[in-house]
């Protein structure tokens, strides 16, 4: 993570988070199926396949990038423990669009009742606050 710290007077730091790629803090993701995947989502200080993870306040489930070259490329939403498991490639959720951030990302596919279907309900969005507490 990257800060900025501007000092204004004697009594008053403002700090700005500069993300990777200028990527949001926070995230919210609505119109999934599975309704425990609709929920805020904040950026970690870790990179997963250079690009950054995001993981919830529960830390059960989270965004990343899967690694893959072009159009193969997917960032996913699953279990957040995918990623120590070397599972980049599977979750719940994937978008096909190379972005730098999941938040540029539109057109989800969702794998619910035993299938991948497109889910155009399915928005990922900035939330443009930033939540203090430190995941990992």
């Amino acid at each position: 993570m990257i800060f900025i710290i501007l000092y204004v007077n004697t009594h008053e730091l403002i700090f700005f988070y500069i993300g990777s790629a200028n990527c949001c803090p926070t995230i919210r993701l609505s119109g999934a199926q599975r309704s425990e995947l609709n929920q805020l989502y904040t950026i970690t200080n870790r990179m997963v396949s250079g690009r950054p993870s995001y993981i919830d306040d529960n830390n059960n489930y989270g965004m990343w990038w899967d690694g893959q070259a072009g159009s193969a490329g997917d960032w996913m939403i699953g279990s957040y423990s995918n990623i120590d498991e070397n599972k980049l490639t599977y979750g719940f959720m994937q978008n096909d669009q190379d972005t730098s951030c999941p938040s540029d990302s539109d057109l989800w596919r969702e794998y619910y009742n035993s299938e991948w279907a497109a889910n155009g309900d399915a928005h990922v969005s900035c939330n443009r606050t930033y939540n203090i507490e430190s995941h990992n």
